[in-house]
């Protein structure tokens, strides 16, 4: 009783502070706000760089769950600079609905997360450099004793660092990555190195160099898409150790470097093939429709082949659900299956 009397008048007092309305810009914006505060930026493109959040607010556009919005709300470091750099240890701040573009840094040019607990909701990370690690994002924790950071719906693409992790690098720290998609960068997209056991589920990893690299790490990716990457779609290195369950890895497979390294695969469709329960090695059969990539054909060998024990959060019972497409409730491989699969409907 006597917690909530202290913490009930800093939720009243939570402000929200509009840009630019009552701040003109966002780095105005986030200096004015305290703890609890609501930072909410308006449409249009903010030539703003070296912003910092080192508090605990939510940090939104007008409307994060509109993908127009989202597109309409960005921030254009102009590669002067690293648009935004985040170290808020033990204070959750919230980042929602916006465009991170042409940020330049020698790590984390577009965003620099560190000792954070942050949820990062619907962002586009989009033509950011790092001169050595972490174009859109680079993520360190050394302590690993913090809540790790979670990405859902985010999209990565055309960013560039020249030692890796083009879209995403991350030491020391087991962030989650959910229902995002990591297309069209430059070299290896995501680069996970000392990293205890990061989380990849439902992503779409396509296009790029290598999909994801993997340095004395062990990443759990669960009906991931791993897709047309031009050098290897996964590539382990010295004891790294990804497990895979429900994925596919097609037209760039897995690739093991030095004695110990490791993959476990199971109930997933791996080109060239792979050891264990449930695998496959079957051309997916991927088909586009409006905005959605790497979707299964009807006749996948892939539908329904995925975990028997973990059922599809959305299938064929669904009321709305096309009468020519049969898919059951066991669930598919790939990124459009498992329990999580509604995530892409947010």
């Amino acid at each position: 009783a006597a917690f909530m009397a202290i913490s009930l008048p800093l939720t009243a007092g939570a402000r929200t502070i509009h840009v630019p309305v009552d701040e003109p810009t966002i780095q105005a914006g986030l200096a004015a706000a305290i703890n609890g505060d609501v930072v909410m930026v308006a449409p249009g493109t903010y030539f703003e760089y070296d912003l910092e959040i080192a508090k605990g607010i939510t940090f939104t556009s007008e409307s994060p769950d509109d993908p127009s919005v989202v597109a309409a709300t960005v921030i254009d470091a102009g590669a002067n600079g690293r648009i935004l750099t985040v170290k808020n240890r033990w204070q959750h701040t919230t980042i929602e609905g916006m465009t991170f573009q042409n940020g330049y840094a020698q790590n984390g040019g577009g965003v620099y997360f560190y000792y954070t607990d942050t949820a990062i909701r619907h962002c586009v990370f989009r033509n950011c450099v790092a001169t050595s690690q972490g174009g859109g994002v680079y993520y360190n924790d050394s302590s690993q004793e913090d809540e790790y950071a979670t990405f859902e719906g985010c999209r990565f693409e055309g960013n560039d660092a020249v030692n890796g992790g083009s879209a995403f690098y991350a030491s020391y720290a087991s962030p989650t990555l959910m229902n995002c998609v990591v297309q069209g960068n430059v070299g290896s997209a995501l680069q996970f190195v000392f990293a205890p056991e990061p989380q990849i589920k439902n992503c779409i990893i396509a296009d790029n160099g290598t999909g994801l690299y993997c340095y004395e790490s062990s990443p759990v990716l669960m009906n991931c898409t791993i897709a047309d990457n031009t050098d290897e779609g996964i590539y382990v290195s010295v004891s790294g150790s990804p497990t895979l369950t429900n994925c596919i890895v097609w037209d760039g497979g897995i690739t093991l470097s030095g004695a110990f390294a490791t993959a476990d695969a199971r109930f997933s469709n791996i080109e060239g093939s792979w050891p264990g329960i449930g695998n496959l090695n079957a051309n997916p059969m991927f088909r586009s429709y409006r905005s959605f990539d790497y979707l299964l054909a009807p006749n996948s060998p892939c539908l329904d082949m995925g975990d028997p024990s973990i059922q599809d959060g959305l299938s064929d019972s669904h009321p709305k659900w096309p009468e020519w497409y049969p898919n059951g409730a066991r669930s598919d491989m790939g990124a459009y299956g498992g329990s999580n699969n509604r995530g892409w409907l947010n």
